[in-house]
């Protein structure tokens, strides 16, 4: 549910869809989750009980990373960041890869399932599969890019079985294959970063990756990824840097230019 109203106000910029996933993430962060960063899965009479699922994890890591992608609040990005490490640590199978269903701590249990197929929903190795290239390509954390290549390893072995069962999955590979465009955009105000999101909403553009700096999330933006240090604005106008494969042309701040790259 996040993750839709986070995509539907990055697609319509109406501040209902904004507030909605904003709010239902307030409640989480609230209720749901323990002081040792441990998702519960119910919240009844003030009391939060029962240990998340990987599902529990994977998803709302999922919903953290789209609300940051259609914000650019790095608030989201650090929850993604900080929950990540426990799912891979609670669910994680460090010697043949994959995530099992259960916590590893569950004693009742004789068997720890690992379940890939996607059906109506993803499965959350699916799921995690994705988060994992995700943060590896935002951050270049190397843990992160370990896990990940282990990861998709795990997930492509079982591809040739079923591939209509791992329709999600399949995002994870396009992403990790793909060469994917990085997109830096340095506002100077408001009103730059309004010109700017009315490009941004003309076009669909899943392999391409948007940053956008502004002098109030510059700070905890480069404490999360350090690379975007080197983004600097130039003649004190608004700022494009446009990059593939680890190399990026020329920075220019022409707004039609940059409609151009966008469109094409």
């Amino acid at each position: 549910m996040i993750a839709s109203f986070a995509k539907a106000y990055k697609v319509f910029d109406d501040i209902i869809y904004y507030e909605i996933a904003r709010d239902a993430i307030g409640f989480i962060e609230s209720h749901l989750v323990s002081v040792d960063k441990k998702i519960k899965v119910r919240y009844r009479n003030k009391e939060s009980i029962g240990e998340g699922l990987l599902d529990d994890y994977a998803f709302y890591i999922y919903a953290l990373l789209e609300m940051f992608e259609a914000t650019q609040n790095s608030y989201y990005l650090k929850l993604a960041l900080y929950y990540t490490p426990e799912m891979v640590d609670q669910f994680f199978d460090h010697e043949k890869g994959g995530f099992f269903m259960t916590p590893k701590n569950n004693d009742t249990l004789i068997y720890r399932p690992i379940e890939v197929f996607d059906g109506a929903i993803p499965s959350g190795n699916s799921v995690a599969t994705y988060i994992l290239i995700t943060l590896s390509q935002l951050t270049d954390d190397p843990k992160l890019i370990a896990f990940s290549e282990k990861q998709l390893n795990f997930m492509g072995s079982n591809l040739e079985e079923a591939p209509l069962g791992r329709s999600f999955a399949n995002l994870s590979f396009i992403k990790a294959l793909l060469h994917t465009k990085e997109i830096v955009c340095i506002t100077k105000n408001a009103d730059e970063q309004k010109d700017l999101n009315t490009i941004l909403r003309k076009k669909f553009q899943p392999n391409a990756q948007i940053f956008i700096i502004t002098p109030e999330n510059r700070e905890a933006l480069e404490n999360l990824i350090p690379r975007m240090a080197k983004y600097q604005c130039i003649n004190d106008k608004i700022t494009f840097y446009v990059c593939e494969n680890k190399s990026c042309q020329e920075p220019f701040n022409d707004f039609d230019l940059f409609e151009k790259y966008w469109n094409d």
